[in-house]
Parts: structure tokens; C-alpha cells; sequence
């Protein structure tokens, strides 16, 4: 075996130094030129040929004219643009006043003055074209007043009491929240962007709010004027579209908290005023009752607080007398009437004079009961929040002065602090603060009674006891869901009894 193994080693050692002796012939032959046949080089090519060109993407870019970057928008030009069009606006208003040529001739020169750019667009015509949101925030300043800017345009309408035409702006200012939120959530690796969410989403609330304040009585000045049917579509249009954005952005506030678990708390604060202010409101709660009849949203954002700042928002919000009063639809509600009123005459505008009566009572009906619905999850999650504690009962009655002789105290506080006359919900961190704390205080502060405490167990069990008799009485009506939520409440509110 092993003479074997040698022999075949050997022959495959011949082999090989054969094969070697043939190429080197080959390339002896064709350097002498004694060779046949010339051989082709395989590696060489033609030393007079052009060497190969690199594609780069200067290259690129150099070939292609019809190649354009688009411009940059920055923070620097829309403020720029904004208080371009505040200056021709008061100067407007100067020319309209103005009784001699002089006027004009010194408007120019204070607009040259001013150094005004050569492109003429409207901040809100940048604001459409800004495709980089760290170039509208190179600083806090600038992004703080980029932020008011569009709060202001988003808000214009709802402030102008005769300029309707403006709508078409308003609309646009909020697609353009609606864009930068979408920008935000696809650039904001490492939660960098944190600070313009939260900015956006204040901005929504903050409309929102000032919209609701405006909605009844423009609703009411326009309603059965036929030219004004376009407007009050329009504006109802507008409403729903802003409570969508404010729900989308609190579902995406949320989910980054929890992910990052730490941070934001004043933030989160500070929206919960404001979410406390929009329930207070008849209108615009019903609006998100409409969207999201259970509230769960309230639900996920009552978590992120402890149960005295929880109790600090509905002191100052004033959302227990409103809720126990939404959870008796025997009431008128006049928020929910003037929606109603609105969708009906936007959906009957060639119907004849009888069928609005009755779809107007059918969209009432329709929004009681999602009112209502909200109205019982609030109440239920705001008492197992705050552990069922005596101190938040008695605090959701004794908001109600003409129910049992609530707290007058108390009530005078709620008004001094429910900011319904403010122009700017936009609250600062710092002012949220000062709010909440100052209620905290005052909380402490309050005598509780006994025998109020248990009128105001059995008013607060009023409406969960009628949703659990009638799902016994009428099995099939009450949602199971809605059914273990009343068990719940109930079994809470009778450990105090």
C-alpha cells in the first residue's frame, strides 16, 4: 500500500512539472516571435484605448441639467416671511387711513428698510414646502417662535368673527401640523424630536379649545342663513379634522412615554390640564365622544399621573360637575343640540322642512348616547385612579354648587383657574405647574363632610346603577365591556358607604 501511495505521488509530481514546461515554451515562443500563432493578452488591453470612466454621483449629477436640488426652508426665512406679512398688513391698514401720498412713499422706505427678500412667499407657503424639521428648529428660540407662528395661523379664523373667507387658510395651517407631526415621527431616532412633537400636539389642544369657545356662537349666527351653509360645513369639517390630529397626536406621545418610561413629566402634566379643559367642554368632548365613545385614550393618559396631580386637573378643570350632568341625558345639552343642529343642516340642504326635525333628533340621540358613554368612562376611570378615595368623591360633587350645596370654595377656585376667557391656551410649562400645585394645596385644604360624602357616593352610583338594571332588565342592550366597567365602579364607590 504504501509503494502504492508513493507512486501515485510521483506520477502527479510528472504531471505537473510537464504541464509547467509546456506554458513556459508557449511564453519563451511568443516573446522570440518564433511562435505559430501570436496569443492575445487577456490582462493587457490596448494601451491606446481611453481608460474606462468613473460613474460618480457628481458625475451624476454634472450630466443630468434637468437634476435640481430643491431649496432648503428655514426657520430664519419663515420668520422672516411672517413678520414681512404683520408689517404689510399694519401698513395696509395705515394706506386705508392715510389722508396724502406721504404715507405710501414712507411705507416703501421702511419696507426697504427692513430688508425684505426678493422671494415674496407667505410663511405659510414655506411652511408647505419644509421637508426638514431640525431646519425649522436649529435652536429653542427659533422653533418656539416657528411654533407660535403656525398656532397663530391655525387660530386665525377662529379669532376673526367676520372674515370667513379665511377658513381656506386655517385648513391649510392644519395639514401643515398634520405633515411636520408625520416628519417628526419618521426622524425622530433617539427621541431627538421630542420637543417639536410635544410643541404640535399643545398647538392642537390649544385650537381645539379656542375653537369650542367660538363654535356656539358662530353656529348660532349663522344658522338658517342659506349663504352660510358652505361655512358652517366647512367649519364642522375643520372641527373634526382637529379632533382627529389631537387624538393621533396623543397616541403617539403615548407610546413613545412608555417606551421611554423617564422624562417629559412636565409635559405630561401640562397636557393633562388640557385635556381636562377639553372634556369640561360640551362641544368638543362631544365631538371625541363621537370618535371614541369609551375614552380610552383618557384611560392610557390618567396612568402617567399620580392620583393628587390627577385630582389637581379635575380641581381646576372643573370635569366633575360636567360629567355627573352628561350622565343625566334627561338635561338639554346645548353643545350637543348645536352639533346636531350643524350635521342636520348640512345633510338636509335640499331636504324639505319636516325630515330636519327628525334627523335633527336622531343625531341627538346618536350623540347623547356617546356622551354618555364617555361621560360613565371618565367617571369610572378618574375614581379607580384615584384608588376610590373619599377625597375625589367628595370633590366631584362638591364641584356642583347647586347640587346638595357644594363647596362654594372650591367652586370659586375651579373658576379662577378654567382659563375659559383666555385667548392663548397655549399654556408654558412654568404656568402648568404653578396651576396644578396651587390646586394641590387647595385640596389639602378642604373639609370633607360626612354626611356629603355619602350623598355624594350615591349620586356619583346613580348612572353605573342604571346601566347595570337596565343590562339586567333588557340582556343584550348594555356591551359586556360597558357592563363589567359599571360592576367595577360600583363595587368601589360601596367600600365608602
Amino acid at each position: 500500500l504504501e509503494s502504492s501511495a508513493c507512486q501515485l505521488v510521483e506520477d502527479i509530481l510528472r504531471g505537473c512539472n510537464a504541464k509547467s514546461f509546456d506554458v513556459s515554451s508557449e511564453t519563451n515562443a511568443d516573446i522570440d516571435g518564433s511562435g505559430s500563432e501570436p496569443k492575445k493578452s487577456k490582462a493587457l488591453g490596448d494601451a491606446s484605448s481611453p481608460a474606462p470612466i468613473s460613474f460618480s454621483l457628481f458625475d451624476l449629477m454634472d450630466s443630468n441639467q434637468g437634476f435640481v436640488i430643491p431649496p432648503r426652508i428655514t426657520a430664519h426665512q419663515i420668520i422672516n416671511a411672517y413678520q414681512r406679512e404683520t408689517n404689510a398688513n399694519s401698513l395696509s391698514a395705515e394706506r386705508n387711513t392715510a389722508e396724502y401720498d406721504g404715507d405710501t412713499n414712507t411705507a416703501c422706505e421702511h419696507s426697504e428698510a427692513n430688508g425684505v427678500d426678493q422671494d415674496n412667499s407667505t410663511a405659510l407657503e414655506l411652511l408647505e414646502k419644509a421637508d426638514d424639521i431640525e431646519d425649522l428648529s436649529p435652536d429653542p428660540d427659533s422653533w418656539e417662535t416657528v411654533r407660535k407662528i403656525l398656532y397663530n395661523g391655525l387660530t386665525t379664523f377662529i379669532r376673526s368673527d367676520d372674515d370667513i373667507t379665511r377658513a381656506s387658510d386655517q385648513s391649510r395651517f392644519l395639514k401643515v401640523h398634520k405633515s411636520l407631526h408625520e416628519k417628526c415621527l419618521r426622524s425622530n431616532v433617539g427621541s431627538v424630536l421630542t420637543t417639536q412633537l410635544w410643541g404640535i400636539a399643545q398647538n392642537i389642544v390649544g385650537a381645539l379649545l379656542l375653537f369650542d369657545q367660538q363654535f356656539e356662537s358662530f353656529a348660532a349666527a349663522t344658522t338658517g342663513v342659506a349663504e352660510n351653509d358652505a361655512s358652517i360645513s366647512f367649519s364642522m369639517d375643520l372641527y373634526w379634522d382637529l379632533g382627529k390630529q389631537f387624538l393621533e397626536c396623543l397616541s403617539h406621545l403615548a407610546s413613545d412615554y412608555v417606551q421611554s418610561c423617564v422624562g417629559n413629566e412636565n409635559e405630561i402634566e401640562r397636557m393633562m390640564l388640557g385635556i381636562g379643559l377639553i372634556l369640561q367642554r360640551s362641544s368638543v368632548c362631544c365631538l371625541l365622544a363621537a370618535m371614541d365613545p369609551m375614552a380610552g385614550w383618557f384611560e392610557v393618559w390618567s396612568r402617567f399621573l399620580p392620583p393628587s396631580k390627577l385630582m389637581a386637573v379635575v380641581k381646576v378643570s372643573g370635569l366633575g360637575r360636567d360629567l355627573l350632568q352628561r350622565c343625566n341625558p334627561s338635561k338639554n345639552n346645548v353643545g350637543v343640540q348645536k352639533i346636531a343642529d350643524t350635521l342636520s343642516m348640512t345633510t338636509n340642504k335640499i331636504a324639505k322642512e319636516g325630515s330636519q326635525d327628525s334627523n335633527t333628533s336622531s343625531f341627538y340621540d346618536d350623540l347623547i348616547h356617546c356622551q354618555l358613554l364617555q361621560s360613565i368612562s371618565v367617571l369610572r376611570t378618574i375614581i379607580l385612579q384615584c384608588g376610590g378615595s373619599p377625597d375625589i368623591v367628595h370633590l366631584i360633587l362638591g364641584q356642583a354648587v347647586d347640587w346638595y350645596g357644594g363647596n362654594e370654595e372650591d367652586i370659586i377656585f375651579c373658576q379662577k383657574n378654567r382659563l375659559v376667557k383666555s385667548c392663548d391656551y397655549c399654556l408654558s410649562l412654568d404656568d402648568a405647574q404653578t396651576i396644578l400645585k396651587s390646586a394641590e394645596n387647595h385640596l389639602g385644604q378642604c373639609e370633607r363632610d360626612g354626611y356629603l360624602t355619602t350623598v355624594c357616593v350615591d349620586e356619583i352610583l346613580k348612572p353605573f346603577l342604571q346601566v347595570l338594571k337596565l343590562a339586567k332588565s333588557q340582556p343584550g342592550t348594555v356591551d359586556a365591556s360597558v357592563e363589567s366597567l359599571c360592576s367595577e365602579t360600583v363595587d368601589i364607590l360601596q367600600r365608602l358607604q
